[in-house]
């Protein structure tokens, strides 16, 4: 993401923008799509839940509709052309293939472009239920989720290409069942839904995460420790210490999704053959530098390289800007810096999930890819908890930032690469984290100022 690019995480959540339109026609009918997709435990709580949601001010959806055969509840939008009892597309769909395929993804061309919706563990992914106009970026959309998990049933275009795709007609798949209807949001008791805000504040489900309006949260934590310090000023002898909250252990870090894929490019520029030298590792540090080790291929008179000749061979590459420094013993450690990734600020954009949420979140979604990953034991204080993971792949690690970045708060350690072992394979080390709620007299951090 480049630094003109402003993230704002709300846009995203409130609109259908990431759909080329928000309406199709298929078999005869109008579908609404580019729904945001929540997930719920109580499929009986889904109207209220989604009353709450709806009502928040960055959200500020004015239509809903609830999944019959699965626990989840779609936002729409009336500016984007959503309108009651409208049927939902991507809740037709997956409310038709409910107990026959539970997993399954599809990209389907309609009269705007090329359709993409996938459902897994019976659950419709909020990163899609979208419109592409341009079949690159359909292709492309496509090509990332196909290859991040084991799909049930594959469903793309004939002409894609993709071996281990059927092609299907949405008029065909929709032609029977009865699809979820878009209803109107309840905007008048404003109260009872404020309410119902507080009862799922811990529980809204954004694509599967526990993604929550930080500012929101933020908000209301200020305005109790309000109420708590006025109170304490008017009852001697029951105020308590101040206890400093210490910055957040991500503060500061770069953001875990767009730093496997700045790595991924820091990676690439690598040049691996220099005279007299045999690579040995290759790493992306937490601090965004990025270094080859090289160690001299034989004894000096014996064909063995000078750190010269390093500097010979370094320019006429691309990474003639690197530096060459000497590590002795015959070693080389060529150093130069990746793209700068996006850095997490004090205050997030989401409430960081619980631990054992994002812990199930992560094992199953890197299970699906064939991608053992594994956990430490969790650090915890009284403020935070912390989780380390680790996984090895032969594939581009640029290819896990699709999942790590759903994770409010991760961060990477480093990736590193084994030159002398063949195949090459990527070691990823990170963590996850969740902020705990504060202990009384504690003093948020404040965010840091330039």
């Amino acid at each position: 993401m480049s630094d003109t690019e402003a993230f704002d995480p709300d846009e995203q959540m409130t609109s259908s923008e990431g759909s080329a339109v928000s309406v199709v026609k298929v078999g005869g009918k109008n579908y609404a799509v580019g729904l945001i997709w929540n997930d719920v435990e109580d499929r009986a709580s889904a109207p209220a839940e989604a009353r709450a949601l709806a009502g928040r001010p960055t959200i500020d959806a004015d239509l809903y509709c609830v999944r019959s055969q699965g626990q989840q509840f779609g936002l729409g939008w009336r500016k984007s052309g959503h309108a009651k009892n409208m049927a939902s597309l991507a809740g037709h769909l997956a409310d038709n293939r409910n107990g026959t395929s539970g997993t399954w993804i599809g990209l389907f061309e309609v009269d705007a472009g090329y359709y993409l919706v996938a459902v897994r563990d019976e659950l419709i992914l909020s990163t899609t239920d979208k419109v592409y106009a341009d079949d690159m970026e359909a292709r492309s959309a496509f090509e990332d989720l196909h290859g991040l998990a084991e799909w049930g049933e594959i469903y793309a275009p004939e002409d894609f290409g993709f071996e281990d795709a059927s092609s299907a007609s949405l008029d065909d798949m929709v032609s029977t069942g009865k699809p979820p209807r878009l209803m109107d949001i309840d905007k008048v008791n404003s109260l009872l839904k404020w309410g119902a805000v507080a009862l799922v504040v811990t529980g809204a489900v954004v694509g599967g995460m526990l993604y929550l309006d930080h500012q929101d949260q933020l908000a209301m934590e200020e305005e109790l420790r309000r109420l708590t310090e006025a109170a304490t000023r008017t009852l001697p002898g029951q105020s308590q210490p101040k206890v400093e909250v210490p910055p957040a252990p991500w503060e500061g870090r770069f953001a875990g999704g767009d730093f496997l894929l700045k790595c991924s490019q820091g990676l690439n520029k690598a040049v691996l053959y220099y005279p007299g030298w045999r690579a040995t590792s290759l790493e992306c540090s937490s601090t965004g530098g990025v270094s080859l080790g090289i160690e001299r291929a034989a004894a000096l008179g014996q064909g063995g390289g000078t750190i010269t000749w390093v500097r010979w061979a370094l320019d006429r590459t691309p990474l003639k800007d690197a530096s060459a420094t000497s590590q002795g013993d015959g070693r080389v450690a060529i150093s130069w810096q990746m793209e700068a990734p996006e850095q997490h600020k004090p205050v997030l954009a989401y409430k960081t999930p619980l631990i054992g949420k994002t812990r199930h979140y992560l094992q199953s979604w890197f299970e699906e890819s064939f991608t053992p990953i594994q956990f430490t034991t969790v650090e915890e204080n009284q403020f935070y908890k912390t989780l380390r993971f680790k996984f090895t792949t032969p594939y581009d690690p640029a290819k896990f930032s699709p999942i790590i970045e759903r994770v409010p708060g991760a961060t990477i350690d480093k990736v590193s690469v084994d030159l002398k072992r063949q195949p090459f394979e990527y070691t990823v080390e990170g963590a996850v984290h969740e902020q705990l709620p504060l202990p009384p007299g504690a003093v948020a951090p404040k965010p840091a100022t330039n």
